[in-house]
């Protein structure tokens, strides 16, 4: 819906643009079939890695207003 309201936005507008076009969506039966559809992606393995810190992950966390740094070794 948002999509179809900032296209339609660009070449027509009309009082209750929105709401005309929200109806017509939650309407259309074609459109609920394929609203739930997600979107299918490939998947794309890591590749593991050969000695200590060559591939990391680091993240934020908060627990009890005390923040920490986690440093993750995938190694």
């Amino acid at each position: 819906m948002c999509s179809m309201n900032a296209q339609a936005r660009i070449y027509v507008w009309w009082p209750k643009l929105d709401a005309d076009i929200e109806s017509n969506v939650r309407a259309c039966a074609v459109c609920q079939k394929v609203r739930a559809t997600p979107t299918k992606l490939p998947l794309f393995p890591w590749i593991y890695p050969k000695r200590p810190f060559q591939r990391i992950h680091i993240d934020f966390c908060e627990d009890k207003k005390e923040y920490f740094l986690i440093l993750d070794d995938i190694y």
